[in-house]
């Protein structure tokens, strides 16, 4: 039996929630060398019996309070329990939870200097419960396991995702522009928060400035390294090793999975196309090398109901429930094999994935 929990937020604070699947698991072989050619993985689940359920052990927050009151941009576990979410456009620094949800502190102070926050967005956690912010004016924080400020270090870019590789090493999503970094989407840090070297297929083009295709969610790998897929529009798993070396490419295809179209630029929203671009919202690797993804599509029933709302370029138009606007797919896949075991669509939208099966 395999028990993985990710989460599931609401308007008023969100609810952690499991799935559990079974699957028969084969032995990982030994590390393989660079692969340049995606293995495609067409095929439904090879155990169509196998059943995705939720079920919320607790919720953060308390639903009178002003703690919680947008979806986290990011939200980590350490071995504890304890909880920590970030809350950028509230500029708030990062929320501490403890393992019942209950909100215990803040994470640092608000302001520009060091231990201080201005808009904490990304999060991640170390083996050893280390935990490292990056704020978006270009800071990175860095906490004990105990919480307690160690260092700051200011850094020329901003951080659109982030990994904790092993104990000494960090991999983060972002654009910069040296001479080997150029045109590359991951880039490797050291705990002083010094670059040490880009990771990326060289053959494939990276726009920059932040473009969309550039986006990707990041997750630990259980034998070292990361794994690494695009944000939108394409489902795409690769392994990636510290060094830069692929060790695994997959490339998924689906028949509820909506890809990016070419001539779709890079400052245009896919998701309001139509059909809207697919995404993916979370991935994780379990203890026995299964990778997990939540991915997302346009709800079976079609588009929900929308609402027009103000802004300063003149009325939008909103989705007025994003619940039924959109599904969520969870899809547990074997790297090894090259196969889906089980997959799920559920009739919610499950916007995150925290790792370590949350």
């Amino acid at each position: 039996m395999i028990t993985n929990r990710f989460l599931d937020w609401q308007c008023r604070g969100f609810f952690l929630a499991g799935v559990v699947g079974v699957a028969m698991l084969a032995a990982r072989p030994p590390v393989q060398a660079q692969q340049d050619k995606p293995n495609v993985i067409v095929d439904g689940p090879t155990c169509p019996a196998c059943r995705l359920t939720l079920s919320p052990p607790v919720i953060l927050g308390d639903p009178g309070d002003s703690v919680v009151s947008e979806w986290p941009t990011s939200v980590r576990m350490q071995k504890n329990g304890r909880i920590i979410a970030t809350f950028p456009n509230k500029h708030d620094p990062p929320a501490v939870f403890d393992s019942k949800g209950r909100f215990r502190q803040r994470l640092g102070r608000k302001g520009p200097g060091p231990g201080e926050f201005e808009a904490a967005a990304e999060l991640a956690v170390d083996p050893n419960d280390t935990v490292f912010v990056s704020d978006r004016t270009g800071r990175l924080s860095v906490f004990s396991p105990g919480l307690q400020f160690v260092r700051s270090v200011v850094m020329p870019f901003s951080v659109r995702g982030m990994v904790a590789v092993g104990p000494s090493d960090l991999v983060i999503n972002a654009t910069i522009r040296d001479r080997e970094s150029v045109g590359m989407p991951f880039h490797l840090l050291d705990h002083s928060g010094r670059k040490v070297g880009a990771i990326g297929d060289r053959t494939r083009s990276y726009l920059q400035d932040g473009g969309r295709r550039s986006l990707h969610r990041l997750a630990a790998a259980q034998a070292g390294g990361f794994w690494a897929a695009p944000v939108f529009g394409n489902y795409r798993l690769e392994r990636w090793t510290a060094a830069g070396w692929r060790e695994a490419y997959l490339q998924r295809v689906a028949r509820w999975f909506v890809p990016m179209p070419d001539h779709v630029s890079e400052t245009m929203d896919p998701v309001i196309l139509d059909p809207p671009v697919s995404t993916i919202d979370g991935v994780w690797e379990d203890v026995r090398g299964l990778i997990w993804v939540v991915a997302r599509t346009r709800d079976s029933r079609g588009p929900g109901p929308t609402e027009t709302i103000r802004t300063p370029e003149g009325p939008a138009k909103v989705e007025a429930n994003i619940d039924l606007s959109w599904d969520s797919v969870v899809e547990v896949i074997d790297p090894e094999r090259a196969v889906v075991v089980a997959s799920q669509r559920f009739d919610q939208l499950l916007v995150a994935a925290v790792g370590g099966g949350y």
